[in-house]
């Protein structure tokens, strides 16, 4: 993600392979929105555009993930989105934000 987009965009696809149960792979500013969904989120690659060191080694980490802690990152990741992302909550705030009287 570009450095001036944070703020102004983000990248969508992060939802979905959220909800597909994969790892996330974010290359981009920090802060953005994107870190902040990842916050918490172990076995998750983020890194700023400039950080190649710190990319290679976390990739070379990833790398020697087995099968199991791969499926946990996925795991954790749909979990997060079903419980942050879900339509019914997304339905449910867009209401309360229409409806409010601010």
């Amino acid at each position: 993600m570009g450095e001036k987009q944070v703020g102004f965009t983000h990248p969508n696809k992060i939802y979905g392979a959220m909800f597909m149960g994969k790892p996330i792979l974010y290359i981009g500013p920090f802060p953005s929105h994107v870190t902040d969904i990842l916050k918490g989120l172990k076995g998750n690659i983020a890194v700023e555009h400039t950080h190649w060191r710190e990319l290679v080694e976390k990739l070379i980490s990833f790398k020697s993930n087995s099968e199991n802690e791969l499926t946990l990152i996925g795991e954790a990741n749909r979990s997060k989105a079903k419980e942050e992302f879900n339509s019914e909550l997304l339905k449910s705030r867009m209401v309360d934000i229409l409806t409010s009287s601010n």
